[in-house]
């Protein structure tokens, strides 16, 4: 959890069960490659956190951190996996063969720091996210992601939600019964849609606003 250090920290954490924590279940910091596998976390909150960017995710992420999350059960945390101040590293963001349900948040909410010339990766592959009461996958001030295989369904918001993404590859994901659009993408100047299955959201299949087609 301390600044970034020469050393990069890569421990293995699998196989806990973290529940009823006043904070995240499991925190990594910005010198974090950690491979974070096989946990259950849950019930995991700031007491009283009202705001997004404070309330408690099962799996948190922060500036230069880089873990590999997969095959993990979050639910009933503020976000299942979150991050926030996300800032440039060489590495992608691995998130995959997660399950994410009934969070308070998004089931995946990442936010990057915001500045110019960062440069933030993320992959994000074969999640199931469902039953959150925001979006299924939120990401915002992100450089590239590619979100691919997952099955995203009847979340309280959109199914994938990005705002001010530069580049985003979004093909082959299962996206229904959302209650609102199954994908609303705002200010993605580069995107390609391709391969996936949206049907039965409540109020668009894609909803896009300033955008360009590759």
């Amino acid at each position: 959890m301390g600044p970034p250090l020469e050393t990069v920290a890569k421990p293995v954490i699998r196989n806990n069960v973290v529940y009823d924590n006043h904070g995240p279940g499991i925190a990594n910091g910005s010198n974090s490659a950690a491979l974070v596998t096989d946990n259950e976390t849950f019930d995991n909150q700031f007491p009283g956190a009202s705001d997004e960017d404070r309330d408690a995710p099962g799996i948190s992420v922060r500036e230069y951190g880089r873990p590999v999350i997969e095959n993990n059960l979050c639910y009933r945390n503020g976000a299942g996996i979150g991050g926030i101040n996300l800032d440039s590293n060489d590495q992608a963001l691995i998130i995959r063969k997660n399950l994410l349900c009934y969070n308070r948040r998004a089931g995946i909410r990442l936010k990057g720091i915001g500045r110019a010339k960062t440069d933030i990766k993320t992959v994000i592959e074969k999640n199931k996210v469902y039953g959150n009461l925001k979006a299924g996958v939120r990401l915002l001030k992100i450089d590239r992601v590619n979100i691919m295989h997952n099955t995203i369904f009847d979340n309280m918001k959109a199914g994938i939600n990005l705002s001010n993404v530069d580049e985003a590859i979004i093909r082959d994901n299962e996206i229904y019964g959302n209650v609102t659009a199954g994908m609303r993408l705002l200010n993605v100047p580069s995107v390609v849609v391709k391969g996936n299955r949206i049907y039965g959201n409540l109020t668009t299949g894609i909803d896009l606003i300033r955008w360009q087609d590759q």
